[in-house]
């Protein structure tokens, strides 16, 4: 019952899939289909190609990704459902089991110190759960003899150690996302959902797991589905998608299907597998094809961005049109969202920022550890300090937290007692709440401070009394959903999250909170586990989750330049097309075998007991892959850009992948110069003479600074910073204060002869620092000393 399409995504795969709608409404308007894909951004293409490009009406058509489907057939049964947990939950469980002594646990004790251990080790009995490795086979075939491990030792204590993570699973009845597969597939054939379907479309996939495929040919096996194969056996470049396709789907096809082929022409492939990645671009793109390289990630996404604005006035191209692509987004959605947002260029990125970047979640893990670091002096000021304390003070008082660190320096206050827990060096505030705190006539600083009256120091030493009462409450040992409940009810104490209790997700800070909350969730689902811990274990869990989660983001849905990952833009199609950080390990990605189940191991499973499998060397391939699937999808224009060296001018090697298409890109390498001066006078990439406008404000002043004078062309791009009047001000007193006249100016201070501080230099002399400050800058100095 299963039709298989093979073609290439554009334009071939995707004008099958609207042939295959288009014909099956015409039948049944009212005709229910499914159509499943391997991701939410493909998931949003395909909605967005049906109904606005192609105009078909989508009643009764369900776009799901196979997650999604996985769910909807386990959620019909509505009984006995496992509890869903997640990576965080799995590494603790490794550490658990391991520190328990299970089977297989005695050759990973003596390596619980080192970093990322849990998270190495989770990844690779992930590989087991997603192959469906039967533990009680690969442990009886090593005792017999008939798997040729090349460390057998090794292997069965990992397998074993696998096998007691099964066990748990079982016992607790637990899932993940790589169990939901096997658990729909048992209600495959009482599906009501699956059963309503006129035809079920599978789009877009080129590699399963174990457990998807089981699921895919047991739902292909039981109703009628079409499979759309991305595929064009004839380019190297899918070499890993054609040996998924002859092992696992050739074989599963109606004989009497035929694959919607790819007529290459005569430049495409000189034999079967030795088409080139310039092939994958029609040569129209291929034409346009441009290569640009910059010195660090600002000017590389500054270069795209430049010609983005070019693209979108000049071409009036839709930015929903235009794509911005890199391996990973991690390094560059910093300056991309700062970037794009300068430029006043729309944007869409389905990826948010990491959670650990937001002061407010610094401060918390701060507040966190206080009590495990009996109360260091540093962060207990920086919790009281921080805009999201809540500071409760007497009506006729007014904090003052800008003198509480200096106080605190000046008691010599260290930290709380480490032996008691008591306060510590912390008691010196209550005594110094009956005085004040003075500062005395010999003071060696170069400006006396200010003495801090008695009261200040009093709500000082309250808040910090108050804080350690409440910390030092918290019992030495309790369970993970114990000590979470504390903390739920101690953050919005101590700190203001007004959307703990309204679940607002409206604003940045909004999300921020929520997502806290979730990690805090997610550590408190560890209670399963049934155990006691330390406050400090509890803590430092708390930590690695908040360090590994990221902020929602605002801008998924927005009509905007798509902004992706190599990953998430499988099948996606753009006019225009910018691939960043095409540098050698970061795009193809570093690929390396798995220190603790290696190729050669995982290769034994798969061709002597059947597992499904995958070789980590073969990621190469893929890479490969991701890469073609790119370059075919732009219709028009192709930038690919690489860093040639890094912010501080370390050189960085490029990509294999552009030493291949540069001879058949249409130009000659643009070298983006890292100096502005030169950058401008050459007229950079996508910035003409008459291209003002391009600039932001900020560089239109930078540019108007190094002319040494106004252009009437650049002030009204300033005008939306700032003055001109202003700017124009600015250079005039540079420029007085520059030229060493021997006479003031009226830019210069009057500072008088400030006879107090000179008795103070004479008696103490200046520091270095001072005279540092003086040579940089003498009016900051007097601004600051005088």
């Amino acid at each position: 019952m299963l039709s298989v399409v093979t073609a290439p995504f554009h334009p071939n795969l995707e004008t099958a899939l609207v042939s295959e709608v288009r014909s099956l409404k015409q039948e049944n308007p009212l005709a229910p289909l499914a159509l499943i894909v391997p991701s939410k951004q493909l998931a949003r293409r395909v909605k967005w190609l049906l109904a606005v490009e192609q105009g078909l009406a989508l009643l009764d058509v369900h776009v799901l990704t196979f997650h999604r489907l996985a769910e909807t057939l386990i959620e019909e049964g509505r009984e006995d459902q496992p509890a869903q947990v997640n990576g965080f939950f799995r590494e603790e469980l490794l550490r658990y089991l391991v520190d328990r002594g299970v089977p297989g646990a005695d050759a990973f004790r003596d390596r619980r110190g080192m970093q990322g251990l849990w998270t190495g080790l989770w990844a690779t009995v992930q590989d087991l759960k997603e192959a469906r490795v039967d533990p009680t086979s690969v442990v009886q075939a090593l005792d017999e003899g008939r798997l040729r491990s090349e460390d057998p030792t090794r292997l069965a204590a990992l397998v074993r150690l696998y096998g007691a993570v099964l066990e748990v699973d079982r016992a607790l009845r637990l899932a993940g996302p790589d169990d939901l597969a096997a658990l729909a597939m048992e209600r495959v054939g009482d599906s009501a959902f699956l059963k309503r379907m006129t035809r079920i479309c599978y789009y877009g996939f080129y590699d399963l797991t174990q457990g998807q495929l089981d699921f895919f040919k047991a739902v292909g096996g039981a109703y009628p589905a079409t499979l759309f194969f991305p595929l064009r056996p004839a380019s190297s470049a899918y070499r890993f998608a054609q040996r998924f396709f002859e092992t696992y789907i050739h074989g599963l096809a109606s004989p009497r299907d035929e694959p919607l082929t790819h007529t290459l022409s005569p430049r495409e492939g000189r034999g079967k597998g030795e088409g080139s990645l310039a092939d994958e671009m029609p040569p129209a793109v291929r034409g346009t094809c441009r290569i640009v390289s910059a010195i660090g990630v600002e000017d590389e996404v500054a270069a795209a961005a430049k010609e983005i604005l070019r693209l979108i006035e000049d071409s009036h191209c839709d930015p929903l049109e235009i794509g911005v692509v890199a391996r990973t987004l991690d390094p560059y959605l910093p300056a991309l969202r700062r970037v794009f947002d300068d430029n006043r260029i729309p944007f869409a990125c389905p990826v948010g920022e990491p959670l650990i970047h937001e002061p407010l979640v610094k401060t918390i893990i701060r507040f966190l550890r206080l009590q495990v670091e009996t109360f260091p002096r540093p962060s207990v000021i920086e919790v009281l300090t921080s805009p999201a304390f809540r500071l409760a003070s007497k009506p006729d008082l007014v904090p003052r937290p800008d003198l509480w660190d200096w106080a605190t320096r000046r008691l010599g206050i260290v930290r709380g007692n480490p032996i008691d827990g008591s306060l510590g060096d912390w008691v010196r505030l209550e005594r110094a709440a009956k005085t004040g705190i003075a500062v005395p006539t010999d003071d060696d600083a170069e400006q006396p401070l200010v003495a801090i009256a008695a009261e200040q120091v009093a709500l000082l030493f309250d808040l910090v009394a108050r804080l350690h009462r409440a910390l030092s409450a918290l019992p030495e040992t309790a369970g993970w959903e114990a000590y979470t409940e504390e903390f739920r009810t101690l953050l919005p104490e101590y700190f203001h999250l007004p959307a703990w209790e309204t679940s607002a997700s409206d604003t940045h800070a909004d999300r921020v909170q929520t997502t806290i909350k979730a990690c805090l969730q997610s550590v408190a689902s560890l209670d399963r586990l049934s155990e006691d811990i330390t406050l400090a274990d509890w803590v430092e869990q708390v930590v690695r989750v908040l360090e590994r989660s990221p902020v929602p983001s605002e801008a998924g849905d927005r009509h905007g330049v798509q902004v992706l990952d190599a990953m998430a833009a499988r099948g996606v199609p753009f006019r225009a097309l910018f691939v960043l950080g095409l540098n050698e390990k970061v795009f193809p990605r570093s690929v390396q075998e798995d220190p603790f189940l290696r190729d050669a191991d995982r290769a034994v499973l798969a061709r002597d007991l059947g597992f499904k499998i995958p070789c980590k060397l073969e990621g190469f391939d893929e890479e490969r892959l991701l890469f073609a699937l790119l370059l075919r999808s732009a219709r028009e224009r192709v930038v690919l850009s690489y860093q040639r060296a890094d912010r501080d001018g370390r050189p960085i090697v490029p990509s294999g992948y552009l030493a291949e298409l540069k001879p058949h890109a249409g130009g000659s390498e643009l070298r983006i110069k890292r100096r502005p001066t030169e950058r401008w006078a050459e007229q950079p990439f996508a910035q003409r003479p008459s291209d003002s406008s391009a600039l932001t404000p900020r560089e239109a002043g930078l540019l108007m600074i190094l002319k040494g004078s106004t252009s009437s062309s650049l002030t009204p791009v300033l005008r939306l910073h700032q003055p001109p009047e202003l700017f124009v001000h600015g250079l005039a007193a540079v420029s007085a204060i520059d030229s060493m006249k021997p006479a003031l100016t009226p830019y210069d201070g009057m500072v008088g002869v400030a006879c107090t501080h000179w008795r103070l230099l004479e008696r103490h002399g200046v520091s270095p620092t001072a005279l540092e400050r003086y040579a940089q800058c003498p009016f900051k100095y007097f601004a600051e000393k005088v």
